[in-house]
């Protein structure tokens, strides 16, 4: 939500990788589905839920407010004036790059609810797609590490944000380190928890430590 908020009172999306918020929507796209699936408490399945609609609302977000990347908004301009106005240096979103975005999670969607129903085989459902998000949960932050060196800053993300991640890494890492889970989601736990808190201090790196010195 802090990342929501500040996105639209600034009215643009610089600093933020299209992969990592791609990898991120569909992660926890398949994440609900599978938990939805499955009998546990309504408090895991509303979380399920609220995540992929908070992922949505950043790519529609970026969908907006990067519409210069599609070619069609501005089909009359030529290329050099095209650059000027693309000016966020990441991945140019094209109109064929969402299109093929979008077929790749109806795709996996697709896949997930197939193989809950018994039409694919059910290994897909019990282990393929679970470890397809826990592999796009894991490594979606470095996407966002590494353009925010080529950008050199981390001001694209909120603070509150990174905040409240390395709050909830540390938790999450902690209480998992505890308990005996399958290795699967230890991996999620330790990969995941590890890239985040890295980010958190990139961003201290690039942002907060030339403030000092």
């Amino acid at each position: 939500i802090a990342q929501l908020i500040k996105d639209n009172l600034e009215t643009h999306c610089y600093g933020l990788s299209i992969f990592w918020a791609l990898l991120n929507f569909n992660a926890a796209s398949l994440n609900m589905l599978y938990v939805l699936y499955l009998d546990l408490p309504i408090f895991t399945k509303s979380m399920a839920v609220y995540m992929p609609i908070l992922e949505m609302l950043v790519l529609l977000q970026m969908w907006i407010f990067r519409r210069s990347d599609r070619e069609n908004f501005y089909s009359d301009l030529p290329e050099n004036k095209l650059k000027m106005i693309r000016t966020h240096n990441d991945i140019i979103m094209t109109s064929k790059r969402w299109f093929i975005a979008v077929s790749i999670w109806i795709l996996l969607i697709t896949i997930t609810i197939l193989s809950a129903k018994g039409v694919l085989p059910s290994i897909m459902f019990e282990d393929v797609m679970p470890w397809i998000a826990i592999t796009m949960w894991s490594v979606e932050c470095f996407f966002q590490i590494f353009y925010n060196w080529k950008i050199k800053t981390s001001k694209g993300q909120s603070y509150w944000s990174l905040s409240l991640t390395f709050v909830g890494k540390v938790c999450d890492f902690t209480v998992q380190y505890s308990l005996s889970l399958p290795g699967r989601y230890l991996f999620l736990a330790y990969f995941s928890s590890g890239s985040a808190l890295f980010n958190i201090l990139q961003a201290l790196y690039l942002d907060a430590w030339p403030k000092l010195v």
